[in-house]
């Protein structure tokens, strides 16, 4: 059976990196009881692979990681389960039982969709959200949004632009921030295996359009979901391709 765990990762958890979460992962797995399927041959590893890993920094709601099991509870006890090995910071969101034939998180990644805040309030360019959207539709209504891009082969040139889903200002509560109201950036672009875009790339292209500087010490970067397609192109939740275990 391939399971899907959701979870979010805050606090002093964004500076944890990739290769250490998913080791924390295997460990509180192990703890929490979960029947995982292991490898065959002379090193057998768990069954587990993660979706779109996060860079060093940014917190998210929204990260997925597909394991393999060989018998598992209800999708409640298994959530209440793990969440009692996990440390402050990281709590699994969902746990869900994904169909046979399904492919794994990694493989169907085809967008992240990331909100970006002031960290200091009356500090950086994020406040006035009317301007904010003023300039986003200035922005969005270029011909071509040009940058450059490194690559495993160099420097390439992309067109940003059909890769942009969504791009708006709103005001939103954050936990990480008590919950207080705050003008923020809210966008959906590429990621994945095919067109990656780094959420730091659109905004320093974004910062450059507005003559702002893009200092990565007083904004926080937000991950709200990771998204595939639909047999219909439509972009869905990684969420919503499971269903609950129930007993």
């Amino acid at each position: 059976m391939n399971i899907r765990v959701k979870f979010s990762k805050h606090g002093s958890m964004k500076f944890i990196g990739h290769l250490d979460i998913m080791r924390f992962f295997q460990k509180a797995i192990i703890r929490a009881g979960i029947d995982i399927a292991y490898s065959e041959g002379f090193n057998p590893h768990q069954i587990m692979s993660f979706a779109a890993p996060l860079s060093v920094g940014v917190v998210s709601d929204g990260e997925y990681m597909d394991i393999r099991v060989k018998s598992t509870k209800s999708s409640a006890d298994s959530i209440r389960a793990l969440n009692e090995c996990m440390v402050e910071g990281i709590r699994v969101e969902d746990y869900k039982l994904l169909p046979d034939n399904a492919k794994n998180s990694m493989s169907i990644v085809a967008s992240a969709k990331y909100a970006i805040y002031n960290k200091t309030s009356g500090v950086g360019f994020i406040n006035d959200v009317d301007y904010l959207n003023k300039m986003i539709s200035d922005y969005l209504s270029q011909e071509e949004i040009l940058i450059t891009k490194e690559t495993k082969k160099g420097e390439t040139t992309l067109n940003l632009k059909p890769f942009i889903y969504e791009f708006k200002a709103e005001v939103k509560s954050f936990p990480d921030e008590e919950a207080v109201d705050r003008a923020c950036l809210i966008f959906n672009i590429s990621t994945g295996s095919l067109t990656n875009i780094k959420p730091e790339l659109l905004l320093q292209s974004f910062f450059d359009y507005c003559k702002e500087e893009f200092n990565e010490n007083i904004y926080q970067i937000y991950r709200l979901e990771v998204y595939s397609r639909d047999e219909s192109e439509n972009l869905v939740s990684l969420n919503d391709l499971g269903a609950n275990i129930e007993y």
